[in-house]
């Protein structure tokens, strides 16, 4: 499986919100995310904030689905809006992204999610159509708590069950030395 479309995640928090418009020399991080990812992917869509898909005039924008589910929102929205077999998706708390390491995720099969430093990196990953289901439920499940408990922000899932459920690979980048280590580099 080849996979030809990115998703970039930018929640709507101030913080992500903040990360995404950082200016490094004259370009934010998102349009250097999203420049990366445009010479590798046929299309890279967003899921974010109205306002910040339409300052960066990007074309595919998605809908969050799944609002207050975190990462699995992303993932949820842009296997629910996106026909293809698997998905690239990124966020832009994960920025030092090289060209080897996307063309490697291109290439892979399945679920598949990084580590670094024994901690999984869930924001980036490779995800497939077939967790849908497994994503449904969670996703109903999750709006039945929080209508149950009014004004509950948070989800009852854990990620961590979720890449259990999932059966992800993990790739180890610190082994691997995918990841850019310097700012200068991301031009």
């Amino acid at each position: 499986m080849s996979i030809k479309n990115a998703v970039i995640y930018v929640p709507g928090e101030e913080i992500h919100l903040s990360s995404a418009n950082l200016k490094i020399d004259e370009r934010t991080l998102l349009e250097i995310i999203r420049a990366r990812l445009e010479s590798h992917f046929d299309k890279v869509y967003i899921i974010a904030p109205d306002t910040l898909a339409e300052k960066y005039n990007f074309k595919f924008a998605i809908e969050n689905k799944a609002e207050g589910l975190g990462i699995i929102s992303a993932v949820y929205s842009a296997l629910t809006h996106i026909d293809a077999p698997g998905i690239f998706i990124t966020t832009c708390l994960l920025p030092f992204i090289s060209d080897g390491f996307i063309e490697f995720m291109k290439t892979q099969q399945g679920n598949l999610l990084v580590s670094s430093g024994k901690k999984i990196c869930y924001q980036t990953g490779i995800f497939s159509k077939s967790i849908l289901p497994l994503l449904n439920l969670i996703v109903e499940d999750n709006i039945k708590a929080m209508n149950l408990y009014r004004g509950k922000k948070e989800f009852t899932f854990h990620f961590e069950n979720f890449i259990d459920r999932i059966t992800a690979d993990i790739i180890d980048i610190d082994y691997e030395k995918f990841f850019i280590s310097a700012i200068c580099c991301l031009k």
